[in-house]
């Protein structure tokens, strides 16, 4: 017989364990809290956190019968309160548990102080992250420049004590290029992970150099072949002449990101 009460009680608590919220360590709260409050449901002590405290009612004027199940109600709280607590600190990482346990001395107290902190902190979060998201990139300013100012916000950002990890910092920059920089971008996306805000930095600075010099090496190219043409038809000879472009010189098929990366490996990687 006790064999079989311990194998039907079995599937509730493994049923309850597979219910149970991830160890919070300040992160992700709304998700955390969300399955928190779900698995008291389960646990049946979820109405501790709106409850009142019963020894804080007043029971001078109550009946026998009242003053009866007021005490029923209070041991009921106070042995529900008591599990909440506990189902609550085991759900925080082992900082978290050190701090609340010795700090708080009730369920409804802890709840309300991790609201206010992580629930606060997260809201001022998205309030001050919203400008390093929302930021475009413009086709008349320098992308090094603008990645300058999307870093100089990103800096506003950490100064408020919100922590933003350097690989979120190289995947905004690099959502951000221009479409002129698709290919280039695209490159950058197989490495995201393995770059660094300086690497990135680098890399950017050397492209925006090869873009610049090909430009000016095609305004060249152009105005020397406008030249030579207006000669040639000045001595009425109509022959066409070819000139390559830096771009053209290139290996066929190669595109900036490339050809940027042959010139680091020349120079040893940064």
């Amino acid at each position: 017989m006790a064999d079989s009460t311990m194998s039907s009680a079995t599937p509730a608590a493994n049923s309850n364990d597979l219910n149970k919220p991830f160890r919070f360590g300040g992160q992700n709260f709304k998700r955390w809290a969300s399955k928190v409050l779900f698995y008291l449901k389960l646990m049946k002590v979820v109405w501790i956190l709106t409850a009142k405290n019963p020894k804080k009612v007043d029971t001078k004027n109550m009946s026998e019968e009242e003053l009866v199940k007021h005490e029923k109600y209070a041991a009921k709280w106070e042995n529900d309160e008591e599990d909440c607590r506990n189902y609550f600190l085991n759900c925080l990482s082992d900082e978290l548990y050190d701090y609340y346990s010795h700090t708080y001395n009730s369920a409804k107290r802890m709840w309300k102080a991790l609201q206010q902190k992580y629930d606060t902190e997260e809201a001022k979060k998205k309030k001050y992250a919203q400008p390093l998201f929302q930021l475009k990139m413009s086709e008349n300013v320098s992308v090094v420049a603008q990645t300058y100012d999307l870093q100089m916000i990103v800096h506003e950002i950490i100064s408020e004590g919100i922590k933003i990890n350097e690989k979120m910092q190289v995947t905004a920059i690099i959502d951000k290029l221009l479409n002129s920089w698709k290919e280039f971008q695209k490159g950058l996306r197989h490495k995201q992970l393995e770059l660094s805000i300086v690497n990135l930095m680098a890399r950017l600075q050397i492209e925006a150099e090869v873009r610049r010099q090909d430009k000016k090496n095609e305004a060249f190219a152009n105005n020397t072949h406008s030249n030579h043409a207006n000669n040639h038809q000045g001595n009425g000879n109509g022959a066409k002449v070819n000139f390559l472009t830096s771009s053209d010189s290139a290996p066929k098929g190669q595109n900036n990101f490339q050809r940027q990366n042959n010139f680091l490996n020349t120079r040893g990687s940064i």
